[in-house]
């Protein structure tokens, strides 16, 4: 399988057997570096899947839901949870991603993520970020 992301985003599959072939921002994503100051704000992007001709637009609202430590390989961390409520109005579909951030450097470390109504949603964990995260 094939998951390409941007910032914290998937944006492309392959090998799903339904897949995400291109995801176009209308406006700017949070999911992008942006998740510190997301709180009742609102994106938009245009979804391409394979099986499914066309763009379809899907509205997102973030909201700052918690503190919720993480442990990844042993090592507890301590995150913000981040809600991504969506709505894909032609697939009359609604979901939400979360997302877990280091609440000073807004790194993400862990990320569940819905591509498609027929697919279970994905987890991304970080288990190193890049040195350009860390600053």
């Amino acid at each position: 399988v094939l998951l390409v992301t941007r910032g914290a985003r998937i944006i492309q599959t392959g090998g799903f057997g339904t897949d995400l072939v291109h995801t176009e921002f209308i406006t700017p994503d949070f999911a992008d570096g942006g998740l510190l100051s997301c709180d009742r704000k609102s994106s938009e992007r245009t979804l391409q899947y394979d099986e499914i001709e066309g763009d379809m637009t899907a509205h997102s609202v973030f909201g700052i839901e918690r503190e919720d430590p993480l442990t990844i390989l042993g090592a507890r961390l301590q995150t913000i949870r981040i809600s991504e409520y969506v709505m894909v109005p032609y697939l009359k579909w609604r979901h939400r991603n979360k997302y877990w951030i280091d609440p000073k450097s807004g790194i993400v470390w862990r990320s569940v993520q819905h591509l498609h109504p027929d697919l279970p949603a994905i987890t991304l964990t970080t288990m190193r970020p890049t040195r350009d995260d860390l600053g």
